[in-house]
């Protein structure tokens, strides 16, 4: 029994088709284990500049904005 390989253009096009959705699937399998690796660390700097933020608002003392508006919108009348 002898089989005859025909590469035609249809073939030819398939093939293609099938190498590209493998490299974009491959892509995006390797973006999936980028983001698990990448979690723990980003997970650890979110806690540390929370931190950091709650730390430093605590110790601020911001202005009451709610007065100033109130009396600009009473300027405006």
């Amino acid at each position: 029994m002898q089989y005859t390989l025909s590469l035609n253009a249809r073939m030819l096009t398939l093939a293609g088709l099938c190498l590209v959705s493998l490299f974009v699937l491959l892509f995006l399998l390797g973006v999936e284990i980028g983001k698990k690796m990448v979690e723990p660390e980003v997970a650890a700097a979110t806690a540390a500049l929370t931190a950091t933020a709650a730390s430093s608002a605590a110790s601020a003392s911001l202005p009451d904005l709610r007065g100033i508006a109130l009396e600009s919108a009473a300027k405006l009348k």
